[in-house]
């Protein structure tokens, strides 16, 4: 008997010869609609506070550039920008990527980056420094307002989140938020300095960052830790 060519495949499929019939495959995941957002920070009179851009995850997009700006200081001048951008540890230290910084029109700061590799992963996209005038007093606040906030040539349009920096009294040193001073505040300082771990206790407040930063340089690190102990111990 003759086969019909339409079975043969079939037959030569049964005997382990050949496929015929490829695996389902499934089509790749479309990125994520992406949020960019500013936090609700705080900073002591003449301090200065790290102000992180976090965003969704950037993943499959093909970020290769972002600019945008941030304008502040309504209606009081209370706030100044630091022209040089803190890229460690953020998703901007990926690959070569470069960050510019604009702080030449008054109440406004311009932001642009770029880099030749894709940015990938969520978090901090970077952070800017903020120094708060030394005559603020606490309570005093200014919205940090974005503005034409543009990944590559305008894929993905974010949803952009606004923030504010707040003058905030503090007890210089005092990280727990007891009132006092003592070797615990000078430990806590440490803990956080060297970074997440596991609690108890939990991670600093954001009143107990403000008092462990003893140097008032927008970060809380080793030397804050000693400063402390030095003043319990009356050095």
């Amino acid at each position: 008997m003759t086969l019909s060519p339409s079975f043969r495949p079939i037959l030569a499929a049964s005997a382990g010869l050949i496929s015929t019939v490829p695996s389902p495959s499934s089509a790749p995941e479309a990125p994520q609609a992406v949020s960019v957002s500013l936090p609700q920070a705080i900073a002591a009179a003449g301090g200065t506070v790290e102000v992180p851009i976090t965003v969704t995850d950037l993943s499959g997009w093909g970020i290769l550039s972002y600019q945008f700006k941030i304008s502040f200081n309504s209606p009081d001048s209370i706030l100044s920008f630091d022209p040089t951008p803190v890229t460690s540890g953020t998703l901007s230290s990926q690959g070569s990527w470069s960050v510019q910084l604009n702080t030449a029109v008054a109440n406004e700061i311009t932001v642009g980056a770029y880099g030749a590799v894709p940015l990938v992963g969520r978090g901090e996209l970077l952070k800017l420094k903020v120094k708060t005038n030394a005559s603020a007093v606490a309570g005093n606040s200014s919205v940090l307002s974005v503005t034409h906030f543009l990944f590559n040539t305008g894929s993905p349009e974010p949803t952009v989140h606004n923030g504010s920096v707040t003058v905030h009294a503090r007890v210089c040193g005092d990280a727990d938020e007891n009132g006092e001073v003592d070797a615990y505040d000078a430990a806590l300082t440490l803990r956080e300095a060297l970074g997440p771990m596991s609690p108890p206790p939990p991670p600093l407040t954001a009143v107990g960052r403000l008092n462990a930063d003893v140097n008032m340089n927008g970060e809380v690190d080793a030397y804050d830790a000693a400063r402390s102990e030095e003043h319990t111990s009356e050095l």
